[in-house]
């Protein structure tokens, strides 16, 4: 499987081939769930469901509020630490791989007064952020809480484990 990253102070952007084979997808999902479980690490988390469905995950998760943005209906789910279930419903989710779900890591309970970010306006976003686009061959984590260096050793294990990154 081939990898390409991109790491800076604001971003790491991750993605493969958009005609990668079934094989490489299910270690693609596996390469992004251990991503979100080093990331998610001690980390209160918030899922940002925009245009919900009935039969969204925010929906099955239990407790949610709903708010809108633009007009449009936004479903918030709140969780005081990522369980391995939550992250493997989330990587397995269809919103999350076209981009509808916005996940929010953060040290401490926050109340969002300005939701324009699940929309991508990422400008005026200080929390970590992860979303997938380009129907899941794309992720992106945004405000990451560690450093570069950081970053580039645990995604260098991953390397091995995963295939190459460029």
């Amino acid at each position: 499987m081939n990898i390409t990253l991109q790491i800076n102070d604001s971003c790491v952007r991750a993605s493969v081939p958009f005609q990668s084979s079934p094989g490489d997808l299910n270690r693609w999902m596996d390469f992004i769930l251990e991503v979100l479980r080093f990331s998610s690490e001690k980390k209160r988390i918030y899922l940002f469901t925009l245009s919900p469905q009935n039969y969204s995950l925010g929906y099955e998760l239990g407790s949610f509020e709903e708010s809108k943005v633009h007009k449009e209906k936004v479903l918030i789910n709140y969780f005081e630490k990522a369980t391995d279930n939550l992250l493997l419903e989330i990587v397995n989710s269809e919103e999350f791989a076209r981009g509808l779900i916005k996940v929010i890591l953060t040290d401490e309970k926050k109340i969002f007064d300005d939701l324009n970010f699940v929309t991508s306006d990422y400008s005026h976003l200080k929390d970590e952020l992860i979303t997938m686009e380009d129907d899941g061959a794309s992720f992106y984590w945004y405000n990451p809480s560690l450093s570069q260096d950081q970053i580039k050793d645990k995604l260098g294990k991953l390397y091995h484990s995963f295939g190459s990154i460029n």
